[in-house]
């Protein structure tokens, strides 16, 4: 029955048919999966489709919160030196220079970046690797990027609920679904863009 629910609420909002074949399925697995690759933009149409009760706003965020400790795991053993060197050796050379531009800035405050991090697009893999080599206690690590995933995830649920409100007198589900997404990805982007601005503030980076 949930699965049907979900099918014929994201049909309703106006989501393609082939989409929701995929997603309707095991949806939390998807999102969880998406998360993993950097696919984040799953969300707003994920808090979408909680509006209608398809899904569950809370099971949504908590599976951001585990996909966040299985992510922020992975690259604080790669900046530990846990991994493999060839692996080692793929994932950080990429990233190098925005290692070493916030190893300068950090001095001692590493889980303060790491949170800002989560609100900062461009710096989350940086603060996680950079956590690893300055050899953070793992449990403090996992427990600050869980907290801070679970008040973005408050914050991605908010923004659609707000702008789903804003757009309830549009008549089409096709165009109120992208008034929406647009409403919330320029919401969100400028909640980004603004803890980016607080952050070099008091970073000083």
């Amino acid at each position: 029955m949930h699965g049907e629910s979900l099918y014929a609420s994201a049909i309703a909002a106006g989501i393609p048919d082939g989409i929701v074949a995929v997603f309707a399925a095991h949806p939390y697995a998807i999102i969880f999966l998406s998360l993993l690759v950097g696919g984040g933009i799953i969300l707003f149409p994920a808090f979408y489709l909680s509006l209608s009760g398809a899904l569950s706003a809370s099971s949504i965020i908590w599976v951001m919160v585990g996909a966040a400790i299985v992510n922020d795991s992975f690259w604080y053993a790669v900046g530990r030196g846990m991994l493999p060197r060839f692996i080692e050796r793929r994932f950080i050379e990429s990233r190098s220079d925005k290692v070493r531009r916030l190893s300068r800035v950090v001095r001692g405050r590493e889980l303060v970046v790491l949170f800002y991090s989560k609100f900062v697009y461009g710096t989350r893999i940086a603060a996680q690797i950079l956590c690893g080599a300055r050899k953070v206690s793992l449990p403090p690590f996992q427990l600050v990027g869980a907290f801070a995933v679970l008040i973005l995830g408050c914050v991605y649920y908010g923004v659609v609920r707000i702008a789903a409100r804003s757009a309830e007198s549009l008549t089409d589900a096709r165009v109120k679904l992208a008034v929406v997404l647009f409403a919330t990805a320029l919401a969100m982007g400028t909640l980004h863009y603004l803890a980016y601005r607080i952050g070099k503030k008091r970073f000083g980076e």
